[in-house]
Formats: C-alpha cells, structure tokens, sequence
C-alpha cells in the first residue's frame, strides 16, 4: 500500500469517527460538516425590541460604534434543509437541496449564492451582483464595480453609468429611474409621473407631477406644494435665504394641520390643534404644549436636555423616564397623545422604564404592553442582557453577555452557555457556524432532542440523547468514546468500535 493510500485510509477512518457533541462529522474547530434542518435561525419570541421616542436624548454618531448594544436584534436568519461544509477560517461551501448554492469566503467578504435561476453575490467592497427572473417572466440582471460602474438589466430596459461622468441608473435610491451628466452639474430622477430636475446640485431644482409641483433657487427661494389626487392639498412650504427664513402649512388633508414659521436661529413655532412647539435660539431652547393634557415639556440640544412630566435627562450624565402611555379606546395599536405617571395600573396602556448613567457606559430599558414585555439592560462594554417575553404564548427569549469572557442564551426550543466570547453583537449565522469555534473554549447545549457539552474544541464531549435515553462520553471525536444506553454499553478505541 503506498504511502499516498495510507495517509488517505487514515483521514477516512478519523473522519468516519470524528463527530461533536451535536453530532456533526469533522475536526473541530478547522473541519465541521453541518445538515441543516431547513428550521429559521431565529428567537421564540417575535420582539418588541424597545426603540428611541421623541421622548429619548439624541443618539450621536458614536452609536454606531457600539452597534450591537444599542440595537441588539441581528436580522433574523433561515438555515436551508441540505449540508455545510465549513473550512475555517477560509469559509464554507453549502448545499440545500438539488439547486441551492452557497458559497462563503472569508465571510463578509465575499458571498456568493446560486440555484433556481438566481444568482446574488458580492466581494465587498468593489463588487455586486444579483440575476434572477422577474415576477413577470423577464430576467433582471444588477451589477455594481464601487464606487464608479452601474449597470444592469431590468423589465423597464437596460441601463449603464460612470460616476461622475454620466448615465442612467434604474432601480436604486427609492427611484424608478435616474439620468445625470457631470454630476453635479445635472440630474434628473423619476418614479411614476413624478420628476425631479437638479442643475448644479443642490442650487436649482424643479419637481412637477403627480400632484407635486415646485421650484428653488437655493440658498435665495424655495417653493415646493402637493395636491393630492382626490384633490385635497397636502402640503405648502417655502423658504427665503434659507435656512433664516421658512414657512410650512403640513398635514393639510388630516385632522390635524400645522403651521411652522422659523426665523433661523431667533424664534420659531410650530402649531396644530394638538400641540404647540416654541423655539428660542435654536438649538438651545424649546418647549412643546401638549393640548389635550396641558402637559410642558423644554428640551435643547447642545448639551442635550429634556425636562417633562415622569422625565429628566441630562445627556450624556443622568436620565430618567417613567411613562404609562394610553391607547384609544377601540383603535388597537393606537395610542393616545402624551403620557400618564406610571403606577396608574390601566388596561390598554404601554408601560416604558429607562435610565442610563454616563451614557452610553450604563443604560435601562423597560417596555410592557397587553401582549409582550421587553427589557434590555447594558453596562459598556462589559456586560448586557436582554430579554422578550409573550404573555400570550408564554415563550421567552433571554440572553446575557460578559464580554469577552462568556455568553447564555435560552429559547423555547434551546439553552446554550460557551465561553469565551469575543465578539460584542449576537453571533448569529453565519458567524456561528464559521467563526466561534476557532475560538470557543467550552460549549453547553441543551435542546429538544438532546443536552450535552465539549471542552477544547470538542477535544472532550459529552451528549445525552433524550429518546432513547444514550449517554456519551468522547476524547478526540472517537479515539476514546464510551456509550450507555438501557440496552447496555458500548466502546470506541482508536475510533474503532468494541461491544
């Protein structure tokens, strides 16, 4: 037997017994092969994440940085029925089904997807593309080289453009479809009847059709006003060297109209039948007049404040908010105008909590209504925990962070606890599958079918399957492995196996 053959015969023989814990083939953390089941990737609770009112401080660009934090829920996520294989840290190849593809690279970087007459991938950040049949039996076909080369094909007709230069562009920027030359010495976007003309960006523009009609020489007049189709005018603004001067008539076809006047920075007001808001030395000074409640609130913000009734924040040191807000009678969903003290205990109301301290390092969170409660709770960047839970199903999901040193998760369906944990947002997939363990030192798991851990990348596992009642206890994926079942004991030496 050659030397080529043995060496193959023995990666056989690892691989036929190397598996995890969960039961995947593979040497971890390099080489795992994943069958997916075809079940999302998500939470057991459909959340209601608590999100910034009016009511919060400004969030700043820092924001971004602590990403994660701040808005913890990842897009929810679907595994395909079919296999992964995974190659870390290169990337992996998937397979869902005869004509399902998936091909990842140094993921983010580059992801590639085909199978079903469609195709979609990109290598960020120079390179995108997306084919595939359209709805009416036309293919489409997007491609983009960043920053500069646009083209395409759509049901509307081809299109191809050269930033700065010139071209035409279809589809992108909420537009059906766009033309411009040197830019910015003119463009021209359409979407319907509606167009829109800039020459020399931003200084002229005109707008006509579908009601909308306006014009501006900018930074000396601007005049833009919208006349609905059943004939009911929307909207009327203009401005005078702006931004000194602004009038605005909104909202004309609603309930509720307003009128904003503003000369910049003095003064400005802006009322309806609801509320009435006065600026003084914008952005230092405001005040809003709730109308039905004759409640005041004053905010500024160069060193951000808002002072209300069940509110003090002091942005960034201290805030403080505490708010039942109502819902109208009969309109589910709908709340009404301004809020009451908490501690009312009203049916129908949606009750909100939040502090933070020196934000964004310490920051509270607490939203309950009729049918969820959500809760999120940080200390940056050491610790967060969150949860959502339905009253009406029961189900929960809960999760707690010690970065970088471990993370719990519980569902409905699962429990994990691992450390370490590195990365500072949700790891879901594909980071899950392609990364942690590369750096995953311990693993429990416990879900429906079955409960178990690994240690030192699967170097030891145990794993007790719930039907059948078997527990197994592995070194190596199989170099040592013993199995009790009801039906008696069973080894594996040399990932060979003896009864």
């Amino acid at each position: 037997m050659s030397r080529r053959l043995r060496n193959l015969s023995v990666i056989a023989v690892l691989l036929t017994g190397c598996t995890t814990f969960e039961g995947n083939r593979g040497i971890v953390p390099f080489f795992e092969v994943f069958e997916t089941s075809g079940e999302p990737y998500e939470t057991a609770v459909t959340p209601t994440p608590v999100r910034p009112s009016r009511d919060d401080p400004p969030e700043p660009p820092l924001v971004a940085a602590f990403f994660p934090f701040i808005e913890p829920h990842a897009p929810q996520l679907n595994r395909p029925p079919g296999r992964e294989v995974a190659l870390r840290p290169l990337g992996s190849i998937a397979e869902a089904g005869p004509d399902s593809h998936r091909l990842l690279v140094l993921w983010p970087i580059l992801d590639y997807q085909w199978g079903g007459g469609e195709r979609r991938g990109w290598i960020l950040p120079f390179w995108f593309r997306h084919q595939r049949p359209d709805t009416e039996g036309v293919a489409t076909d997007r491609w983009t080289i960043f920053p500069f080369f646009f083209g395409g094909r759509l049901a509307a007709g081809r299109y191809f453009a050269i930033l700065p230069l010139g071209g035409k562009i279809r589809g992108l920027l909420a537009q059906q479809e766009i033309n411009f030359w040197l830019f910015p010495a003119y463009w021209h976007h359409r979407t319907g009847e509606y167009n829109s003309v800039y020459v020399v960006f931003p200084f002229y523009n005109r707008t006509w059709g579908m009601g909308r009609t306006g014009w501006r020489i900018w930074p000396f007049f601007g005049r833009y006003r919208f006349t609905a189709p059943d004939g009911r005018e929307r909207y009327d603004r203009f401005f005078v060297l702006w931004p000194f001067y602004h009038y605005q008539r909104n909202e004309l076809n609603t309930l509720h109209p307003g009128r904003l006047f503003f000369i910049f920075p003095f003064y400005g007001e802006y009322e309806s039948d609801k509320t009435f808001t006065r600026t003084i030395l914008w952005p230092l000074f405001h005040s809003t007049l709730d109308k039905p409640t004759g409640r005041k609130s004053y905010f500024g913000w160069v060193i951000p404040y808002r002072f209300a009734e069940g509110q003090f924040d002091l942005w960034p040191l201290f805030g403080l908010l505490r708010t039942d807000t109502a819902e109208r009678p009969g309109a589910a969903g709908a709340r009404a105008p301004g809020p009451r003290l908490v501690g009312s205990g009203a049916a129908g109301t949606v009750r909100r909590h939040r502090h933070f301290f020196l934000w964004p390092i310490e920051r509270y969170d607490y939203s309950e209504d009729e049918e969820h409660i959500t809760s999120r709770f940080w200390i940056l960047p050491l610790f967060w925990r969150f949860r959502d839970a339905s009253k009406v199903s029961g189900a929960e999901d809960f999760e707690w962070k010690l970065w970088p040193l471990a993370r719990y998760h519980r569902t409905v369906k699962e429990r994990t606890f691992y450390f370490p944990s590195p990365l500072w947002f949700r790891q879901e997939a594909p980071w899950e599958r392609l990364y942690a363990r590369l750096w995953r030192l311990f693993l429990w798991r416990e879900d429906e079918k079955a409960r178990g851990w690994e240690a030192l990348f699967s170097l030891v596992s145990y794993r007790h399957e719930k039907a059948g009642d078997r527990r197994t206890f592995r070194v190596l994926g199989g170099l040592f492995q013993r199995s009790v079942a009801p039906e008696g004991s069973s080894y594996r030496f040399f990932y060979l196996p003896w009864e």
